[in-house]
């Protein structure tokens, strides 16, 4: 047989062997379409690869059209499954904080940043607007005396550990060891799985009740991971809350229990700041809404935490966190689309640019419950305890000019007393404020008040002190936030021209804390009374003359400065115990006249200045999710202190919800 006729007979087996597949294809097909239908649920595992299965999809129905075949059921199968592949992914997005090299322990050095609040329950949530709780962990509680018994919901940590009392009662004993608070609780006690009792030394007031019924460090230390500390943490904090106890009573302490408290505190510390949580188990212990799934220096990935008491109800399976280095990094994020919210602070100009180039972005403004930019003093350096100085400081600036170029919505505190002057009317009334130092812009008087107290004015314009020394410091800002930037070289600014010589150094991300801690600075930029979670002026008090962080850094604390008698219209009193008797009295009567008390001695003694009460600039997307709370809805004054919460309250609900189309 020639090469020809083999050839021939081989093309003819081909096109015989095409036709028998052609007709089975064509029969395959005809019994296949009216099982579409079985074939939808396989369709939805398909949906992480969008692009492929439509096009595969769509060429399936272009070979079904071309042999003639009937798809109208198909086409329409395929559309709904369509509507499903290119809906948007279930994240939500903003911008935020974390510690770097990340370690997940919120007793290590910089906690856990932004999954403070996604990643850990609190027993409730307080809305300051209206004074109302959203129970988180806790199902349901009461006080009864001294005692508050909280009984927990059902839910889990993300390793499958059921939340247990245990777990509260560990939380409890390793705060106290860890961070000597909250020292006001005698005893923390499990009364079954999920029933614990904590016992307070009195009965607890407003603020210390809000204070432990919303903060997340109840969730801070799962026994099964903490457990092993427990009694050396209960040892710890039995011994310092007995140096408290004596402290608070004037009574002396022997320097052998104070040694043994310091060295047995300091190996505990030293333990348990050095577990890295991520390395170790691979995973952060959360009880919250949410986990972190995956962690790198610029972008954050959380979690939904599945086996959390809302996750059948959450709208959002993920979180991404961009990290948060600057309030230009987060206007560039928005203007690149690539946020749901955020709130940054935002000169007017800026906020106008994003609004309009983002048609679907908002803009709500509401009280952050606290002042900032805030000038404190280093009372470590002797040039600030000269009050004479620090009411011409305070009269020769113009604040209303900070104002303008950081808070431009919010009001400028005239009194510089404590009390927030969104909640100036409720808590002082006119009587009260008609004593109280009025402290307006007013260079002549700064001038006089000066010269009174011996300061001179040299031939180069600057002011020297009655020793003759030049009025000379430097005002620190934390570079990452634009506002304090902006406002500390304009403070400047202003006292060179009045004739202090004032520097400006600005502070690089992650150092702020620390050189306030180590009380490296003159004067600072920082927050000043804040009343974040509770909404009460015993907060801010407690910031500024308590315990707090400003009468921390400053050296009030060290000093004792909150231990001095001032006098007052209505006698003389210590700004500590103010303080101590506010965070403890629950008539509302009692309380009006401890504050008015404190507003007073905060007011004359200038132991800080105001600039602005801090406004939040909560920008949000209607671009991917629906569903936001109007902008007089209660729950946005959850912001202040930790507006993830708000963001929790949302997701977790399934009150917002993705945009489909």
């Amino acid at each position: 047989m020639t090469a020809q006729p083999k050839i021939l007979t081989i093309l003819l087996l081909v096109l015989l062997v095409i036709a028998v597949l052609e007709v089975a294809i064509l029969a395959y097909l005809a019994t296949s379409i009216g099982a579409v239908a079985a074939l939808e649920p396989r369709l939805k595992t398909l949906e992480s690869t969008t692009g492929d299965v439509l096009t595969a999809l769509r060429a399936m129905t272009s070979t079904l059209e071309k042999y003639g075949a009937d798809v109208a059921e198909l086409s329409k199968r395929l559309e709904e499954v369509e509507k499903r592949l290119v809906a948007p992914p279930l994240e939500f997005r903003l911008g935020g904080w974390w510690p770097w090299p990340y370690h997940g322990n919120p007793y290590a050095p910089g906690g856990v940043g932004v999954l403070y609040w996604f990643g850990f329950e609190t027993f409730a949530y307080l809305i300051p607007a209206n004074q109302t709780f959203i129970p988180r962990l806790a199902e349901s509680w009461k006080v009864d005396g001294n005692k508050l018994t909280v009984k927990l919901r059902v839910t889990a940590w993300v390793d499958g550990n059921p939340v247990r009392a245990d777990d509260v009662v560990t939380a409890i004993y390793v705060a106290q060891a860890m961070w000597e608070w909250p020292y006001e609780i005698k005893s923390a006690t499990k009364v079954d799985d999920r029933t614990v009792v904590i016992e307070f030394e009195e009965p607890p007031g407003p603020g210390l009740l809000v204070s432990i019924l919303t903060s997340p460090f109840v969730s801070f230390a799962p026994n099964h991971i903490y457990g092993k500390w427990l009694d050396r943490a209960k040892e710890v904090a039995t011994l310092g809350r007995e140096i408290w106890l004596a402290r608070l009573k004037g009574l002396e302490v022997p320097k052998e229990k104070i040694d043994r408290y310091n060295e047995l505190r300091a190996k505990l510390r030293d333990e348990i700041t050095a577990l890295n949580l991520l390395e170790k188990y691979g995973y952060v212990p959360s009880n919250g809404l949410y986990t972190v799934e995956s962690v790198a220096y610029d972008k954050m990935v959380m979690r939904l935490n599945t086996l959390h008491w809302q996750a059948p109800t959450a709208s959002a399976k993920r979180v991404i966190v961009y990290r948060w280095t600057s309030n230009e990094q987060i206007w560039a994020l928005y203007l690149a689309g690539e946020l749901d919210t955020s709130h940054p602070a935002t000169p007017k100009d800026v906020a106008d640019q994003i609004l309009r180039l983002g048609p679907k972005m908002k803009l709500n403004t509401v009280t952050d419950l606290c002042e900032t930019p805030v000038i404190v003093f280093n009372f470590r350096n002797p040039l600030f305890r000269d009050i004479s100085l620090r009411k011409a400081l305070i009269h020769s600036l113009n604040r209303a000019t900070v104002r303008d170029i950081t808070f431009w919505f919010m009001p400028v505190p005239i009194y510089a007393h404590g009390v927030l002057p969104s909640f100036e009317r409720f808590w002082l009334d006119e009587a009260t404020l008609a004593q109280l130092t009025r402290w307006e812009y007013n260079p002549s008087e700064a001038e006089r008040i000066l010269r009174a107290a011996g300061y001179t004015k040299g031939p180069d314009g600057i002011w020297r002190t009655p020793d003759g020394k030049p009025v000379k410091f430097t005002l620190i800002a934390y570079a990452p936030y634009s506002d304090w930037v902006i406002a500390a070289k304009e403070i400047a600014n202003q006292w060179k021209a009045f004739g202090f010589d004032v520097d400006v150094k600005l502070i690089p991300e992650g150092m702020y804390g620390p050189t306030l801690e180590a009380g490296e600075f003159d004067a600072a930029i920082e927050f000043g009374s804040a009343w974040w979670g509770v909404g009460h002026p015993w907060a801010g008090y407690d910031r500024l003359w308590g315990g707090g962080w400003i009468a921390t850094v400053t050296g009030i604390r060290a000093l004792d400065l909150n231990m001095v008698e001032y006098d007052t219209p209505w006698g003389k009193f210590k700004p500590f115990e103010l303080v101590r008797a506010l965070m403890a009295e629950v008539d509302p009567v009692k309380q009006k006249d401890l504050v008015r008390k404190l507003a007073y001695i905060t007011n004359k003694q200038v132991i800080y200045i105001p600039i602005v009460e801090k406004g939040l600039q909560i920008f949000y997307s209607e671009a991917r999710w629906t569903g936001w709370p109007a902008h007089d809805d209660p729950l946005w004054s959850l912001a202040p202190g930790g507006i993830e919460r708000v963001y929790v309250v949302l997701l977790g609900g399934g009150v917002l919800k993705p945009v489909t189309g």
